[in-house]
């Protein structure tokens, strides 16, 4: 199994990467992990990129 080990290895190594092209490089990562064995489960991936808390408004003057 490709792991969660080499998923925090290969997301580490592309901290700076965009969310469009983290997922190209975790499927690079996958693909060469695998080495040409036909895929033999659903491969799902999502990524966010978190901008941090929102800052608050503040309330209207009365």
């Amino acid at each position: 199994m490709f792991g969660l080990e080499r998923l925090s290895e290969t997301l580490n190594r592309h901290a700076d990467a965009s969310p469009e092209d983290l997922i190209h490089q975790v499927r690079a990562a996958v693909d060469a992990f695998a080495d040409g064995a036909p895929q033999f489960d659903d491969i799902t991936m999502l990524s966010l990129k978190y901008r941090g808390p929102q800052a608050q408004e503040e309330p209207p003057c009365e």
